[in-house]
């Protein structure tokens, strides 16, 4: 699990060496939806999802089983920092959410979690 750093800046974009592969992930607020969405492609430019809104505890790749156009290992993922699980909100980024990448198979666990951005 890597915690990726993140502002409140509306919108931001970083590079990432995630699942073997350089990642540009791109997120931006949405004042009408009142969501975080997400763009995710590859370094060559190979679109992996766009516009894709992030929810607490959901898989931005994987979600609801959806196949992406290339395979990738892991996923990115919002998590509260606490319970009850609310969604990421405009300055959620470092006070009430971390922004994960999570590799294949691991699960994360609010119990264990909780703090560890801290």
């Amino acid at each position: 699990m890597l915690i990726i750093p993140m502002t409140n800046d509306a919108s931001q974009r970083f590079t990432i060496l995630a699942g073997g592969q350089e990642t540009v992930v791109t997120l931006s607020w949405n004042d009408d939806a009142g969501a975080w969405m997400a763009d995710v492609s590859l370094s060559d430019g190979t679109a992996l999802v766009r516009g894709r809104r992030v929810c607490a505890g959901v898989p931005v790749l994987k979600q609801f089983g959806i196949r992406l156009v290339q395979e990738f290992v892991g996923d990115f993922v919002a998590f509260p920092r606490s319970q009850p699980v609310t969604e990421p909100g405009r300055l959620a980024w470092g006070s009430t959410h971390d922004f994960l990448y999570i590799e294949e198979g691991e699960a994360v666990d609010a119990a264990t979690f909780a703090g560890a951005g801290s």
